[in-house]
């Protein structure tokens, strides 16, 4: 767990944690005006499919059943468990 410049949470998985993936990093949270304390928004559109449901699934973060719109995009927002 780190940190975007304006404070928000970020959620990045490093390539020896999955080993399919062949980039060194994977981003798995986004940015966005919205996201209060304690919640992080998932990259989750078609390039990004599974990731939300992988973070819940491994205990990272909590379904909120909160989406923020940018632009034509939707992003499922999550609580942190992780902190």
């Amino acid at each position: 767990m780190t940190k975007y410049a304006n404070g928000d949470p970020a959620i990045i998985l490093h390539k020896d944690e999955v080993l399919y993936q062949s980039s060194d990093q994977i981003v798995m949270s986004v940015s966005l005006d919205g996201i209060e304390e304690g919640e992080v928004a998932i990259r989750n559109n078609d390039r990004h499919a599974g990731k939300f449901e992988f973070l819940v699934e491994q205990g990272i973060i909590l379904p909120k059943g909160k989406n923020i719109q940018s632009g034509f995009v939707s992003y499922p927002v999550g609580e942190l468990v992780l902190h």
